[in-house]
């Protein structure tokens, strides 16, 4: 199939959705279509949803030269973040999990390739309805890792296993059913781009087409129906009630007209019996006591009232207290049902360039750990800090809840400071409670992140000398050059050589002593004699060298094989002997 045609058919399949709405405006009551941005009537949903999808995608550029077709599907978990924005807008992140086939071109150098593919994706959500359907704008920026599992033909190197990072950008459009609230069909515009191990880019574009499943939503549909069921319960025995109470009220006003009309009857009798002195004061002292009888019973009725209004509303109030606070249990209960294992994280703030050389500059580096889906608070924790070769470097750790940020001042237990241009790891374990150990079995969660150092500028005199030390060089093994170094390492080289420079123009008029270090390795004078020095003052004249490359003036420059002499690290300290391997830059004036 051409690429036009299968773009034609994505754009058919979107056509057809707003069609949909259409036949559904057509049919309320002759009105007109209108869109309507940030609609409370889309639903706002929440937590966690699964789908499926599939994909169908076409190469560009010099990529679309190997293979013009792709074609593949899914499994995707979004979460959405707690609401915090405006107008119905949400937040949310996505985990995306998919094989592709592609179909190369006939005389491609790529036979076959099959991919394995891994993303993490952010996104927007913005709602609209069009007449009465229901629509959200879902634009969303996506990372991951691809495998490719490639078979090359007419010599190709792209053979067997490898991988790409890969970046994606979907500006997707939910369509949600009228009843159907828990589930979304996803049509979406997809567009990769990836730089490709070998000579070419990957550049994809093409479309998505899936089903999405909101899970907690459903859970919550489910309690609200439950709830309103018992709702209904306690208002039809309210209202038996309210008769019951309507009935006594009806019969003692039946009461009191008869007491009413007993009174008119005993006033007649009365009015006949005036000439008989002592029967009027006897039917006016009946009457008397008749009035009193009906004056008790009124207020009687009207605390009767009164008392049974109290009551009523009294068992109205707890009736919803009750509600609320059942509510509120099952709905922590189905939050905490849908939470996944404990998840911990530790991110460094302020690390670009760390470099605690006391100046007041990017001296520290602020560690924020984190965990999340626990229910306690946690019984322990700790973040070792480990150098570049993964020995132990320095620790924090205590009890209970986690701190909120930890500053780390670049020094070791042992009181070390970093080396210049190296990666340094900080490692968070966290061990939950008993509680959430029980729930998850998680014994313990981990999280790591790395701290790159820079350039570190030691002051020896001040105004007058500096120094620098650098462990980060590599040279090819046994020799002075850099040519069986891969790409990474070479650029690496390049990183610290221009950070040199620069401090070296930073310091107009001054010399500077190259010195190179290599490390004794069986103790011997020989090899330090006839190897060592050799090999470091060669190595201090390839970085003299680079220098003036760079702009630096020869006569300024020069270099010394030191050997293995003035140590870093003792010979019983193998983990720290690659600290020896060095060079050293001084810079008098």
């Amino acid at each position: 199939m051409k690429r036009k045609h299968l773009l034609l058919c994505a754009a058919l399949i979107v056509s057809a959705s707003f069609a949909k709405a259409d036949e559904t405006n057509a049919g309320n009551a002759g009105k007109k279509s209108s869109i309507s941005f940030f609609s409370d009537d889309v639903p706002r949903y929440k937590g966690f949803a699964f789908g499926v999808f599939g994909t169908n995608q076409y190469g560009l550029g010099g990529w679309g030269d190997f293979a013009p077709v792709m074609a593949g599907g899914g499994i995707s978990a979004e979460y959405t973040l707690p609401p915090f924005l405006h107008k119905n807008l949400d937040l949310g992140f996505s985990l995306h999990a998919d094989y592709a086939h592609i179909f190369p071109n006939k005389d491609s150098t790529l036979k076959r390739d099959d991919d394995i593919g891994a993303s993490f994706s952010l996104w927007m959500r913005i709602p609209f309805t069009l007449g009465n359907a229901r629509f959200a704008l879902q634009p969303e920026v996506g990372y991951g890792m691809v495998f490719h599992n490639a078979e090359g033909q007419n010599g190709s190197d792209a053979d067997g296993w490898y991988y790409d990072q890969v970046l994606s950008v979907a500006p997707a459009l939910r369509w949600i059913p009228q009843k159907l609230d828990t589930l979304e069909f996803d049509i979406a515009p997809l567009y990769t781009f990836a730089p490709e191990k070998y000579s070419h880019t990957l550049n994809q574009l093409g479309f998505r087409l899936g089903v999405v499943w909101h899970i907690d939503s459903f859970i919550q549909a489910k309690a609200e129906a439950k709830e309103r069921e018992r709702q209904a319960k306690i208002a039809e025995e309210q209202r038996l009630e309210r008769e019951r109470q309507e009935e006594e009220a009806r019969k003692q006003r039946e009461e009191e007209e008869r007491k009413k009309a007993e009174i008119e009857r005993l006033r007649k009798e009365a009015e006949q019996a005036a000439a008989d002195e002592a029967e009027r004061l006897r039917i006016e002292e009946e009457i008397r006591r008749a009035e009193e009888e009906a004056r008790l019973a009124e207020e009687a009725r009207k605390a009767a009232e009164e008392e049974a209004a109290r009551i009523a509303e009294e068992e109205r109030r707890k009736a919803e207290e009750e509600a609320a606070r059942i509510a509120a249990e099952e709905a922590r209960r189905a939050e905490i049902a849908a939470w996944p294992n404990p998840l911990a994280a530790i991110v460094a703030q302020k690390a670009e360039n760390f470099t605690p050389d006391g100046d007041g500059v990017n001296d520290t580096v602020i560690l924020t750990p984190s965990i999340q889906y626990v229910e306690e608070t946690p019984e322990n924790w700790i973040i070792k800090i480990t150098d570049p070769q993964g020995n132990d470097f320095r620790t924090f750790k205590g009890n209970g809840a986690l701190p909120e940020s930890l500053e780390w001042d670049g020094k070791s237990d042992k009181g070390e400071t970093v080396v210049s241009k190296n990666t340094y790891t900080a490692h968070l374990t966290v061990v939950p409670s008993r509680t959430d150990r029980l729930r998850t079995k998680a014994q313990e969660v981990k999280a790591e992140t790395p701290v790159e150092t820079g350039l570190l500028l030691e002051v020896i005199v001040p105004e007058q000398e500096w120094k620098i030390v650098v462990q980060g060089f590599t040279f090819d093994p046994d020799a002075a050059t850099f040519n069986k170094l891969t790409p990474e390492q070479l650029q690496k080289n390049r990183e610290i050589l221009d950070e040199v420079t620069k401090q070296i123009f930073d310091h107009p008029g001054a010399n500077v002593v190259v010195e190179g270090y290599a490390n004794n390795v069986f103790g011997t004078k020989r090899e330090e004699n006839e190897e060592l020095v050799l090999l470091s003052q060669k190595r201090a004249e390839t970085i003299v060298e680079e220098l003036v490359n760079r702009g630096i003036e020869r006569e300024t420059l020069t270099a010394k094989g030191m050997g293995s002499q003035n140590p870093i690290a003792g010979r019983r300290d193998r983990a720290n002997w690659w600290k020896n391997r060095r060079v050293e830059f001084r810079i008098k004036k």
